[in-house]
């Protein structure tokens, strides 16, 4: 049974081209080319070319490279393009690689859970802290949520002022407003961001939460 990697692989390349240090390699552009050819055989080069990424020269050098390997084969529809279909070996091989990226990611992502949980469990137990809110609830607290598994922290409320993210759950709390925090006891609240730490201070400051300590990452 094959993996169904459609919708791993739109998500890939949306994230993809968002990405600053994590640029995406050329293993990784014919990764994304293959699984655009699994799924739309009619497309032109240079349309292929803007879904993944490269220049069109790059993706016919790509696409050219398939055949030799076995993983496509190539029917002219005119002059210029051309309809292409994974083989049997094709499929076999972009499976195999979908599967190595995802591998890399788990790996990676395990790596950096495992270091801010250190980080995290250090300063927290230095500091006292036992019961932790969380603010806001992005992809940094995600992975706090993450790493916190694995420590004596209690999380306290992970709040948001978005209103579209109240009541959603994220590794399993319930985001709620920060007005919330008035109603919950705590020993510090952790910003977890690095764009709007100046807006969540102020927000902080307003609320007047003296009580609790406020860690920056």
């Amino acid at each position: 049974m094959m993996l169904d990697h459609d919708s791993v692989m739109d998500e890939l390349m949306e994230i993809s081209g968002r990405l600053e240090f994590l640029r995406p390699t050329g293993r990784l552009h014919r990764l994304f080319l293959l699984s655009r050819l699994s799924r739309e055989s009619t497309v032109s080069q240079r349309r292929l070319a803007q879904q993944v990424g490269v220049s069109v020269s790059v993706a016919n050098t790509y696409l050219a490279g398939f055949a030799d390997c076995g993983w496509t084969v190539t029917n002219p529809r005119n002059r210029r393009d051309f309809n292409y279909s994974l083989t049997e070996n094709g499929d076999a091989h972009l499976n195999h690689e979908l599967l190595s990226y995802v591998r890399e990611v788990f790996v990676l992502s395990h790596a950096v859970r495992s270091e801010i949980g250190s980080f995290l469990n250090g300063l927290l137990v230095e500091r006292g802290v036992r019961r932790l809110s969380i603010y806001p609830a992005g992809t940094v607290a995600a992975l706090v949520l993450q790493a916190l598994d694995h420590t004596n922290v209690e999380v306290a409320a992970l709040v948001d002022d978005d209103p579209n993210r109240r009541a959603q759950s994220v590794s399993g709390y319930v985001v709620t407003l920060p007005e919330h925090l008035r109603d919950v006891d705590f020993d510090a609240i952790l910003v977890a961001t690095y764009r709007h730490r100046e807006k969540v201070l102020a927000r902080l400051e307003q609320m007047g939460l003296h009580h609790a300590e406020v860690i920056c990452l």
